[in-house]
C-alpha cells in the first residue's frame, strides 16, 4: 500500500529521521557533543575508494549490531552510496527530509 501512494514505510521514516538527526548534529544544528563523540566519522589519510562517511566499529554480537548508533551510521552509509551528491556534513545544501525522502523512494524502486 505504501509503495502504491509513494509514503515512506515506518522503516523508511525512521531511516530520515536518523539521516536528520546524524546531519543535524555534525552541521552543529544540534548541540550535543556526547553524542557526536559516539559517531565515528571516517577521515581518510589519502584518497580512497570507499564513499563511506563513517566507519561502523567491529560488532561482537547481534545485540551490538542492532545498537542505536550503528543504525544511524548504517543508515547514512546506505543513503551516501545511494545518492552520492548529499552532504552530511552540510558544507554545500543542508539534507532536507523531502529530498531524502525521494531518494528512498527512488532507490525503493531499483531494489
Amino acid at each position: 500500500m505504501c509503495v502504491d501512494t509513494n509514503l515512506l514505510t515506518l522503516e523508511e521514516r525512521r531511516i530520515c529521521a536518523s539521516i536528520l538527526l546524524v546531519s543535524g548534529l555534525l552541521s552543529n544544528e544540534i548541540d550535543c557533543p556526547r553524542l557526536l563523540e559516539l559517531i565515528p566519522i571516517l577521515v581518510p589519510q589519502r584518497n580512497l575508494r570507499s564513499d563511506q562517511p563513517f566507519y561502523p566499529p567491529r560488532q561482537r554480537s547481534n545485540f551490538i549490531l542492532t545498537s542505536p548508533i550503528n543504525r544511524l551510521i548504517n543508515a547514512c552509509n546506505y543513503i551516501v552510496q545511494q545518492n552520492s551528491d548529499i552532504d552530511l556534513l552540510g558544507y554545500q545544501t543542508r539534507c532536507s527530509a523531502n529530498a531524502l525522502a525521494s531518494i528512498i523512494i527512488n532507490s525503493r524502486q531499483f531494489n
